[in-house]
């Protein structure tokens, strides 16, 4: 309940009248959404694109991911694991497997970051058959949105789950 009012009066804060300004937003007519949505303690977890976000080949879904919860990705303390799948056949492109050293989990207390133990650091966070399988799920969402997308997702205990998506915001 107290995140949800957190969020109620950000909604008027000078950053969020400013947002609204740029983009001719009346305030009068804005309404505030919040999902409240359950935790999924995620054993791995990631970002996918239908389009590649450097290049803008339509070709390529693109998949950063790490161990833990996505806050590690997020927040930078740790460099993914990425992968490219050719958008047509799914064929894996390339796979670059980084040391992961630090990782994001849920504790009773909210997030705590702590460090991936050693066995794991080099290791793909991702299976082969879960490439295919975000990548997949990534070009059925491109399709029903009818727009290159970006995805959230996690594993946990081997089921896949969609955390949020939305269009791609913005291609260099």
């Amino acid at each position: 309940l107290d995140a949800i009012i957190k969020c109620n009066e950000s909604s008027t804060n000078q950053e969020s009248n400013a947002y609204r300004e740029h983009m001719n937003i009346h305030s009068e007519k804005s309404k505030l959404s919040v999902i409240v949505q359950q935790m999924i303690s995620s054993d791995v977890s990631g970002i996918v694109f239908t389009v590649n976000p450097v290049t803008g080949n339509t070709n390529e879904i693109i998949l950063n991911t790490s161990w833990g919860l996505g806050e590690s990705i997020v927040e930078g303390s740790v460099t993914p694991d990425s992968y490219i799948v050719h958008k047509n056949n799914f064929e894996i492109i390339s796979r670059e497997i980084n040391e992961k050293s630090l990782m994001t989990i849920s504790t009773p207390n909210g997030p705590r970051e702590i460090e991936v133990p050693n066995s794991l650091q080099y290791q793909s966070s991702l299976t082969e058959s879960q490439i295919i399988e975000i990548a997949k799920l990534a070009k059925e969402l491109e399709t029903i949105m009818g727009t290159p997308i970006d995805a959230e997702y996690a594993y946990y205990q081997d089921t896949l789950y969609l955390l949020q998506c939305r269009p791609v915001s913005t291609l260099q």
